[in-house]
């Protein structure tokens, strides 16, 4: 590691180590302590703020808020992955979905797109999960933290690297000239420790996306564990988020905004650690709230548009059929045996409602093998497509 990078502004100490190359640098961060936004800040904060408030207005878009949240998670799910360069397309994370759902992948995954829309599985899942435990009044801190790693790591690359424990082991990050080289082990524990602590302080005077965004960087700068830090680091964000802004609904997630300007990602990071450049990285990340939060009320407000057409055009084929309907929007690819299940009727009755849905243009065939699956591919789009309010950060 480079320590010219390192200026008296640093956020951390270096600490000298001995590698398999020889003598190097280790960085160990300070501990998180208040910050305190400047007037330019506060202005971004405010409209910040004010997006993620107009989140709440959700409840009256969606007859059933609960029919998007779903598909939010898996979204964010697949974006975060990608910054860790897994491609799976959003088809086969909806597919292996159905599959879990119907135990048909209980054995580890073999193929390599079943490992990544493993990895992206177990990131829905992580961020499913995560939200019981703070919905059921247990804390964020370290617990939580291995919990979701070991959620990660079940059933994909990684799992033979300890899920849920701390690494015993030096890592780096990243490639010249920005290299980065975490704690040494035996100083993680000790960082995770301040950790735990400052996410339990009391945080009323604190300006809650500030603080989640500190939190977020000081994970990313532990690096915790020998593999899968950036996807619980980002699970982490998003439960920070919905604990601290009081969220009614977890709506708000950053991956996609992340994903989208990756090298300002990076590079805001690491220019705290050399160069203690907090604000700069607080109103990325508040950029990042604003976009995705205008994001997230538009796929709002095109599926319930959807769904509104998709009701007025095909009530005529019966309530059953309306019922259907609606579970496209919490399900975008079904197959024969979900639609017998949550209808109550056979596979044969399921599966000829599922062919007039094709007939009329609602849902696809899909080529894979088992489970046979059909698709709603307008709902997809919504759901993972771009949206139109979104663009590149400024560098």
């Amino acid at each position: 590691m480079d320590i010219t990078n390192f200026t008296e502004f640093k956020t951390g100490q270096l600490e000298p180590i001995t590698t398999e190359t020889g003598n190097n640098w280790a960085f160990v961060p300070d501990r998180l302590t208040s910050f305190e936004p400047t007037t330019e800040l506060w202005h971004l904060i405010g409209t910040a703020r004010d997006c993620v408030a107009r989140l709440e207005q959700i409840k009256g878009i969606l007859s059933d808020p609960f029919l998007l949240l779903r598909p939010l998670q898996q979204r964010e799910a697949h974006r975060s992955s990608r910054l860790e360069g897994t491609i799976a397309l959003p088809e086969d994370l909806l597919f292996f979905d159905v599959a879990q759902d119907e135990r048909e992948t209980a054995a580890p995954s073999q193929s390599h797109r079943q490992n990544e829309s493993r990895e992206v599985w177990n990131h829905y899942e992580a961020l499913r999960q995560g939200h019981n435990w703070i919905a059921d009044g247990k804390p964020l801190g370290k617990s939580l933290i291995q919990h979701l790693h070991k959620i990660l790591m079940t059933g994909v690359r990684g799992k033979d690297k300890n899920p849920g424990e701390f690494r015993d082991r030096l890592v780096a990050v990243g490639a010249r000239p920005r290299l980065f080289i975490p704690p040494p082990p035996d100083r993680i524990d000790g960082c995770i420790t301040q950790l735990d602590e400052y996410m339990a302080s009391d945080a009323s005077r604190e300006e809650p996306l500030s603080r989640c965004c500190a939190v977020h960087y000081q994970f990313e700068a532990i690096h915790p564990f020998q593999d899968g830090n950036g996807r619980v680091g980002r699970v982490l964000l998003s439960l920070c988020i919905s604990k601290w802004l009081k969220l009614t609904l977890p709506w708000l997630y950053l991956s996609e905004f992340f994903e989208r300007n990756r090298r300002e990602y990076t590079e805001r990071m690491f220019r705290i650690s050399t160069n203690g450049e907090w604000g700069e990285w607080i109103a990325f990340c508040l950029q990042g709230a604003i976009e995705q939060s205008l994001s997230t009320l538009w796929r709002c407000e095109s599926l319930k548009t959807l769904r509104e057409k998709y009701i007025d055009e095909y009530a005529g084929l019966g309530n059953r059929m309306r019922e259907i309907l609606e579970m496209l929007f919490e399900s975008p690819v079904v197959s024969n045996s979900h639609i017998a299940r949550r209808c109550s009727v056979s596979n044969e009755t399921a599966r000829k409602d599922l062919l007039k849905l094709v007939e009329v243009g609602v849902l696809h065939k899909s080529k894979r093998g088992r489970p046979k699956t059909f698709a709603c591919l307008d709902i997809i789009e919504v759901a993972f497509g771009d949206s139109p309010l979104v663009a590149p950060f400024p560098s």
